[in-house]
């Protein structure tokens, strides 16, 4: 298998996304306007796009989801990527075309699904690939091309939604804790929502709405994800099979926690920096030299998970009791589907008097959050609406999240035909 992709195979993507047709634009009558969100994870799984219907108070209401799964090849190339090594540059740069030309798939496919014209969407929300996440360092890297999507598309494309905030002194992550305070907030009690992708993220918020704090605790899928990988050869460990047939190695659970992120206090955020091959080569190394040993690998990969999370939500509430009574978590993110993973999560959170419910039972599919959260994000940077994410990312000021690729001929342009 390559981890390289060729301008070739990017061609290939080019040409299935075809021309779009002419189309009206958003409801002028009710003021109602519609966005795409799309959202490729750390677990590097797949682009999930989402169509969503927004009204003039912000009420939202989603039209159609889907995934499209990386093809291999750049899946590899992308893993490939998140790694240092020489001559990144060159490599980067048919990625960055890759992943936005497979945008402007996804959302040709995504708008024949929902039976809707290109031209009747305002702007497309695109988070990109996250290839590197250093905000003490100044920088965060999603790699996309929105002028690309843009280009291939006919609509006006958001991207680089964290960099602003990293620039005002913010971690850049989560950025979620916006989208999350709109569509799960609950009047009458606090809840916790804990996404469980490829790193695990939570937003904390009291009855009423109002954020007390979101940040990223540390590995969820992207460790056992590389595990499954490395070890058996498949993307995961499908309904956490593997990890229930093994037991806790504890000497490998100390060598794990030993990390100074996790005595750290929010605001933080992690990426695959933090947790790379490197931080679990001395399990594949075991793994690989007993086979035996792959349940024992992936059990305390997922425990470990389990434990940073609920470790930190311990210290949380200690800090912030009032966030203790009367708890409900909402979980959502691709680590749900894991069987054996959401059982500890939800034993381990109702040992603490936390009750859980997943976010579909709340309207919302637990695999499409993001996309739709990326959707939003375009919707107040399209209306000029500044964030303030001080209680999240630790920011110094209000942001604009993302910056605008217009299409030649998308709303920004024909905007500006009219005035």
């Amino acid at each position: 298998m390559t981890d390289t992709i060729n301008k070739e195979q990017t061609d290939t993507y080019l040409k299935e996304t075809g021309k779009p047709q002419e189309a009206v634009s958003a409801d002028k009558k009710t003021g109602t306007e519609l966005y795409i969100g799309l959202m490729s994870g750390t677990s590097m799984d797949g682009m999930n796009a989402a169509l969503v219907e927004i009204d003039p108070d912000g009420r939202m209401r989603s039209l159609s989801c889907l995934t499209e799964l990386w093809p291999e090849a750049i899946k590899a190339g992308l893993h490939a990527l998140c790694q240092r090594s020489i001559d990144e540059i060159e490599r980067l740069g048919p990625l960055q075309n890759a992943v936005g030309a497979v945008s402007a798939l996804c959302v040709r496919r995504l708008l024949e699904q929902a039976g809707i014209e290109p031209a009747a969407v305002r702007a497309i929300g695109s988070h990109g690939q996250t290839v590197r996440h250093r905000p003490a360092a100044g920088f965060t890297l999603q790699l996309d091309n929105a002028p690309l999507c843009a280009l291939l598309t006919h609509i006006d494309t958001w991207s680089d939604f964290r960099c602003q905030d990293v620039a005002a002194g913010g971690e850049g992550a989560p950025l979620t804790p916006l989208f999350h305070q709109r569509v799960f907030a609950s009047p009458d009690e606090p809840r916790l929502v804990i996404n469980l992708g490829g790193i695990t993220n939570v937003t904390a918020l009291l009855p009423g709405g109002e954020i007390v704090s979101g940040w990223d605790t540390g590995p969820a899928n992207t460790l056992m994800d590389l595990a499954c990988r490395e070890l058996v050869g498949q993307p995961f460990d499908r309904d956490g099979r593997l990890a229930a047939a093994g037991t806790l190695n504890k000497e490998w659970l100390k060598r794990l926690i030993d990390s100074p992120y996790f005595i750290k206090d929010p605001p933080k955020s992690c990426g695959r920096e933090e947790f790379s091959r490197q931080k679990i080569a001395f399990m594949l190394q075991a793994a690989a030299a007993d086979p035996s040993r792959i349940p024992e690998v992936l059990n305390t990969l997922c425990l470990f998970s389990v434990g940073t999370l609920i470790s930190d939500l311990e210290r949380f509430f200690l800090l912030h009791p009032v966030m203790s009574r009367n708890c409900c978590a909402i979980l959502c993110g691709g680590g749900i589907a894991n069987r054996f993973y959401r059982k500890w999560v939800e034993g381990s959170l109702g040992e603490m008097g936390i009750r859980t419910v997943g976010s579909d039972t709340l309207g919302i599919d637990p695999f499409f959050v993001e996309a739709q959260a990326f959707a939003y994000f375009a919707y107040l940077s399209t209306h000029g609406r500044s964030v303030d994410l001080s209680k999240v990312t630790g920011s110094q000021q209000k942001v604009i999240l993302g910056s605008l690729s217009p299409a030649p001929d998308g709303a920004f342009v024909r905007a500006g035909q009219v005035s």
